[in-house]
């Protein structure tokens, strides 16, 4: 009997190694172009590729060795020197396309020219941030790396891989308190509701035709405008679901209202139908320029990535520059809880409004939420040839994000992966969790706040919204300063707070 148990074993063990072996057997002879596994494929880090990676200097995280492994051409962020920066109103040192300096044009030129002597794909260069995007074949990194260098010499920043991008996954807004808000004037008289502002959305579209959602796309509609940065077209509507859901809990108007029901949107479809993101999107088309030359009231991304730092994070770069040029920020914190220093990119980026998740029924209300991404955001980095440790305290703020109902999209099906999301109040709306949910709260509420006082600036938007949110009894790296409160935010002395 041992003995017929043992030769089981045996073979149910060589079966699975077997079973293992298949996977990479079938990707290697189905695969024709550069291809980007995901974890659900295939769960192994690339440890060839990390060698290469750290020979060559190259920057990387453990993640990037599991959604690039196998793949041919590695994308890399190249950073480099720029003399001015961005500015919509070109002053001193402040131009409009950074990709038009003199000095720029050079450094751009030589990472296109190094970038194809090994034969790889130059992607072009962002006009707002001094970051150019190429590919490079996986057994060229080391040879790339260092002929830039020499070419470049200190005008060259930083180098990193880029990472995967992906979206993290009604009764719930007076929780915040937002439709008490609904029933105050501001100075001109109007019903603070989001009236006059702009919400201009990262993510996998939206489906402009879904009634809460306005029903059409164009200047008159509640959609005005976006683009679809997957297939280059000026068509964004949402062919994944999540964009959809996360657009009518901001700023949803029918069925259901979202925070800010009479707020304009903006669709920017950067991430494809299996919620994967393309923020550096081609030559002639990049999103992160684009959310910043539009100039909305505020941009709200529900997405992440496994980062390494600020510092080294070109998200936060344009971030800088949108706030900089008076447009708020908000993102989600990531769904990577419930450990310390799970933040992600671009969650720890210090200038955004960065948002965790509650749960918003009893017997649970106000609880953070278990995958709610925690602070502090930690890293290391040289100053001056010393190693020096900084850290920042993040999430910002928390706000409802466990089984929110909003708009549905036809085609999205969630409950086939997850049997708690399920159809709410019609076939039109669904229930589904994440600080992806939460997000929007906020950017609704950031709305709010801006219709009432459109003086406000970014600095001073997220300071009133972080004093004034509810504490909820968790510590800073956990909930931030708590949950957002509508009302209060537009209560208070804005001569309270120092910052514009």
């Amino acid at each position: 009997m041992k003995k017929w148990f043992l030769f089981i074993f045996i073979i149910f063990v060589l079966s699975s190694f077997l079973s293992v072996e298949s996977v990479y057997r079938k990707l290697d002879e189905e695969s024709t172009v550069a291809y980007k596994p995901s974890t659900y494929e295939i769960n192994f880090p690339d440890k060839e590729l990390g060698n290469n990676l750290r020979d060559a200097g190259i920057e990387f995280s453990d993640q990037d060795l599991i959604d690039y492994a196998n793949a041919e051409e590695i994308p890399l962020l190249i950073k480099y020197e720029s003399p001015v920066t961005f500015g919509l109103k070109e002053e001193a040192n402040k131009v409009s396309d950074l990709t038009s300096s003199a000095e720029n044009v050079d450094n751009i030129n030589k990472i296109k020219e190094v970038t194809l002597s090994v034969g790889g794909n130059f992607k072009g260069s962002h006009k707002t941030i001094p970051w150019s995007v190429i590919t490079v074949p996986r057994d060229k990194v080391k040879e790339f790396k260092s002929t830039l260098s020499s070419n470049l010499g200190n005008k060259l920043k930083k180098v990193y891989v880029e990472p995967i991008y992906r979206l993290t996954l009604s009764n719930s807004v007076p929780l915040t308190s937002a439709n008490l808000v609904w029933g105050l004037k501001n100075a001109t008289g109007q019903y603070i509701t989001g009236k006059d502002t702009t919400i201009l959305i990262l993510d996998s579209g939206i489906n402009y035709t879904h009634p809460d959602l306005g029903g059409c796309f164009g200047s008159s509609c509640k959609v005005i405008g976006g683009y679809d940065y997957i297939n280059f077209d000026t068509d964004p509507m949402d062919e994944y679901g999540h964009g959809t859901h996360v657009a009518a809990i901001a700023a949803g108007n029918g069925v259901l209202k979202g925070v800010a029901p009479d707020a304009k949107l903006i669709a920017y479809r950067v991430c494809d139908n299996k919620g994967e993101c393309n923020l550096n999107g081609n030559l002639q088309n990049k999103p992160l320029d684009d959310m910043i030359t539009r100039h909305p009231t505020l941009i709200s991304m529900s997405l992440g990535g496994i980062g390494d730092n600020p510092d080294n994070s070109m998200i936060c770069d344009a971030i800088k520059i949108a706030v900089s040029e008076g447009i708020v920020v908000v993102v989600a914190a990531g769904n990577n809880g419930p450990g310390s220093d799970t933040i992600n990119d671009p969650g720890f980026c210090e200038e955004a409004i960065t948002v965790g998740s509650v749960y918003k029924e009893d017997p649970k209300t106000g609880q953070i939420a278990p995958s709610s991404s925690r602070g502090p955001v930690v890293w290391t980095k040289t100053v001056e040839g010393v190693p020096q440790t900084f850290s920042l305290n993040k999430p910002d703020v928390v706000a409802p994000g466990v089984l929110v109902c909003s708009a549905r999209t036809s085609i999205y099906q969630p409950w086939y992966s997850n049997l708690d999301y399920q159809k709410c109040v019609d076939d039109n709306h669904v229930l589904l969790s994440g600080t992806s949910m939460a997000t929007p709260f906020v950017s609704g509420t950031v709305a709010l706040m801006k219709q009432a006082h459109p003086d406000w600036g970014p600095c001073k938007i997220k300071s009133v919204l972080m004093n004034t949110s509810v504490n909820l009894g968790y510590d800073l790296y956990t909930q931030g300063y708590g949950l957002v409160d509508a009302m209060h935010a537009l209560e208070v002395d804005s001569n309270c707070y120092g910052c514009p």
